[in-house]
């Protein structure tokens, strides 16, 4: 019985305060597992942009409108499409960099986060009490 209180007590000591040079893995992951889930989400949130600007530069682009003289060669329009244009390939460009930005922050987010899900389910750790055998077992399925 005693061994069995002292095995408790030394395993609630364990659990609770980190030991010295062991680095707390679980807590390491789950803090990893976070921190790519909002970088998963921020890059969602630039390729939604992104393609907003895209196709706000496209639809610029193609209602443009043409350049009308009258019969001095004046052209009455020219100051408005050129800064359709202007607008247009500005917020295209922008667009299509933001897009493939967010794609890629997105996507490295995703799979780094699945990795350290991965890393975090194949870590166990647990306690064994039975009269024959008392102790800590850590598990590391790879």
């Amino acid at each position: 019985m005693k061994k069995m209180l002292i095995t408790f007590i030394a395993a609630v000591c364990f659990f609770n305060l980190p030991a010295l040079g062991q680095p707390d893995y679980k807590s390491f992951y789950e803090k990893k597992i976070r921190s790519y889930q909002k970088m998963k989400n921020a890059g969602g949130a630039l390729a939604i942009v992104g393609s907003v600007f895209t196709v706000a530069g496209t639809a610029l682009l193609v209602t443009v409108p043409s350049l009308e003289y009258d019969d001095y060669g004046y052209n009455s329009n020219e100051e408005e499409v050129a800064l359709r244009v202007t607008g247009g390939v500005v917020c295209l460009a922008v667009g299509i960099e933001i897009l493939v930005a967010g794609i890629v922050v997105g996507s490295l987010g995703a799979r780094k986060q699945r990795q350290y899900k991965s890393k975090l389910d194949n870590l166990s750790m647990r306690m064994i009490c039975s009269p024959k055998q008392q102790g800590l077992m850590l598990t590391y399925r790879f």
